[in-house]
């Protein structure tokens, strides 16, 4: 069974990529981009709650207050786990889908550096 990922919680655990074969460092890169992806649509969803709450002609300070206070935690573990991902790469395994999407983004941006 596929592990659920809690859009509440971040794993702390330090990862000592050393100890790691290269199967498991590739699974643990793909647990933070899952788990990036999760908080990242959490944000976009508390964002969306926040954007009603401010054009309601009753706002509440209260309720506005704790969902900006939400977006800043997400902000906050996205921020972990791309740093803890950074620790893990570059990844053994070349076809590994984040290590094809960041490829894919650094072409565009080169593409895009040497149209101007």
């Amino acid at each position: 069974m596929e592990n659920q990922v809690d859009d509440e919680n971040v794993d702390m655990e330090d990862v000592n990529a050393s100890n790691l074969s290269d199967e498991q460092i590739c699974a643990k890169l793909n647990d933070y981009e899952t788990q990036i992806r999760i908080f990242s649509a959490r944000k976009g969803y508390v964002k969306n709650k926040l954007d009603i709450e401010k054009e309601s002609h009753n706002q509440m300070m209260e309720t506005t207050q704790k969902l900006e206070e939400e977006i800043a935690s997400i902000i906050e573990k996205i921020a972990f786990l791309e740093g803890k991902m950074l620790e893990l790469l570059p990844c053994p395994v070349p076809h590994l889908s984040i290590i094809l999407k960041l490829k894919l983004l650094r072409k565009d941006a080169l593409s895009l550096l040497s149209a101007h």
